[in-house]
């Protein structure tokens, strides 16, 4: 009797478990006594996917599924918060070319399910990215220390910043720490005709082989198309995780996670040869998405989960962030006002002298004649030098030097005009 589920058993005894088909059982050239090669043993790949993935594939897929829903109920209910999306491929996606493999080119499948799937190490690379660009915001580098992305990712200080951290018993944010978000493996919704075959195709092989008998590059070099595995655009996959949120966050951590996730998926893509468009994802949107609404646990069903001191700390830590910063704000208000107030004191000062030396110009002049670039300068042109002494200064000393003449006619009308209606 073989310790496994009835339904595994079956499908190992008709063979029909993929993964183990792919890695151990590719076929064998009779004609040339060796494994059959490349394209060859690749196209047979696709033909042994669309038999071996079949109900009894399909009824552990959904087995798994519900395990791993069944999981995230329960983290809800002991109070972590839980994020559940699917996204549906719009690019081929391709893990594991580099592994090992008798057909040149591998492919990584769950060793259970013979199904493809995304490793939860992958997902969690690919969203620590996408967070860190969207919390960059701009700058000119990334902030892998920032609080938000050291508690949800984790964070290990590069040895530079090992030496240059404070000395001990001082508090500093160069501390190794483990994140809070624990993401699950990822499968596909459905396993049936997922596989296809895709193709690559090195132009210069010979260049690229590490050989001494190494060919450079040329118009004459035959191209060498290399088959390998993918699965089809239109798949979807269901994405999973959970993590310990700060009181009273759970809701605006899910729309931030959730933003994550759609800057991952569909703008820097899993898997492998995404630098040219594989492994991308829309992420699906209304019904046929999976809401974080079905988690929820049932009142009373488990007390709420008491924050650890780890998560206590750095709500402190973000409390008096934020009253620092409120602080800092005030007190850069209140420079740049009372820097204002100086600047205008400095121009009203500088304004009286210089109407001060305008009324002493006018006193001591000798004729019109002097009076004539004052009075077009500075009365007629500028309303700021308009005051009532100023005025009156003028108008009394062009009668005491005969009356106006033509030159200051304009302005000896306009001070005594202003003058009679104060």
């Amino acid at each position: 009797m073989i310790p496994i589920p009835k339904e595994q058993q079956q499908m190992l005894a008709r063979g029909q478990n993929f993964g183990l088909i792919f890695s151990r059982m590719t076929s064998w050239d009779d004609a040339h006594g060796r494994v059959t090669k490349d394209n060859d043993a690749m196209n047979q790949m696709v033909r042994y996917a669309d038999t071996a993935l079949n109900d009894a594939t399909k009824k552990l897929l959904e087995t798994r599924h519900s395990e791993q829903r069944d999981y995230l109920k329960f983290v809800k209910r002991h109070g972590d918060c839980t994020l559940e999306l699917e996204a549906t491929l719009i690019s081929p996606f391709v893990t594991g070319l580099g592994s090992g493999h008798v057909a040149e080119t591998g492919f990584v499948l769950d060793r259970n399910l013979g199904v493809p799937y995304i490793r939860a190490s992958s997902i969690k690379g690919v969203i620590r990215l996408a967070a860190s660009i969207i919390e960059a915001n701009s700058q000119d580098r990334i902030p892998d220390s920032k609080p938000v992305l050291k508690r949800f990712f984790g964070y290990t200080p590069s040895p530079k910043e090992q030496i240059d951290q404070s000395s001990p018993g001082e508090d500093d944010d160069t501390e190794s720490s483990r994140g809070q978000i624990v993401f699950l493996d990822a499968y596909p919704k459905s396993c049936s005709n997922i596989i296809a075959l895709d193709i690559m195709n090195p132009h210069f092989p010979g260049y690229y082989e590490n050989s001494e008998n190494r060919k450079w590059p040329a118009e004459d070099r035959d191209p060498r198309p290399i088959a390998f595995l993918a699965v089809k655009p239109g798949t979807i996959f269901v994405f999973q995780c959970y993590w310990e949120p700060m009181p009273g966050k759970c809701k605006d951590e899910v729309e931030k996670i959730h933003e994550y996730f759609r800057k991952g998926l569909e703008e820097l893509g899993l898997g492998g040869k995404s630098s040219i468009g594989y492994g991308r994802f829309k992420v699906n949107e209304g019904p046929s998405a999976i809401t974080n609404r079905e988690l929820l646990p049932k009142p009373g069903s488990f007390p709420p989960k008491v924050p650890d001191m780890r998560q206590l700390d750095y709500l402190k830590k973000a409390e008096d962030e934020e009253a620092r910063k409120a602080q800092q704000q005030e007190e850069n208000k209140l420079k740049e006002q009372q820097k204002q107030e100086q600047k205008k004191r400095e121009a009203q000062e500088q304004q009286k002298s210089e109407l001060q030396e305008m009324i002493d110009s006018i006193k001591n002049a000798k004729n019109l004649q002097m009076l004539k670039p004052i009075c077009d300068k500075f009365i007629m042109k500028s309303k700021d030098y308009r005051t009532t002494e100023l005025l009156r200064s003028l108008k009394e000393r062009i009668e005491q030097l005969g009356g106006p003449d033509k030159g200051t006619r304009n302005a000896y009308n306009f001070a005594k005009n202003k003058l009679n209606n104060k």
